[in-house]
């Protein structure tokens, strides 16, 4: 899905909807410390994330 993602824009769709899903319950479950990573712009988390992604789909390669 993730490979697909790269030429299929339905594809694209669907992984950003399961990501911003599965940010969504992961800043639900930050402690209220944590609040300004809770309200990061999904843009900041997918900036942040993106190198971790591709190590791991460089390594299924």
């Amino acid at each position: 899905m993730l490979r697909s993602m790269l030429t299929h824009p339905e594809a694209a769709d669907a992984v950003r909807a399961a990501l911003g899903g599965q940010v969504d319950r992961v800043g639900a479950e930050l402690p209220s410390d944590d609040a300004r990573l809770r309200d990061a712009p999904r843009e900041e988390i997918d900036r942040l994330l993106r190198p971790a992604l591709r190590a791991l789909l460089d390594e299924r390669e």
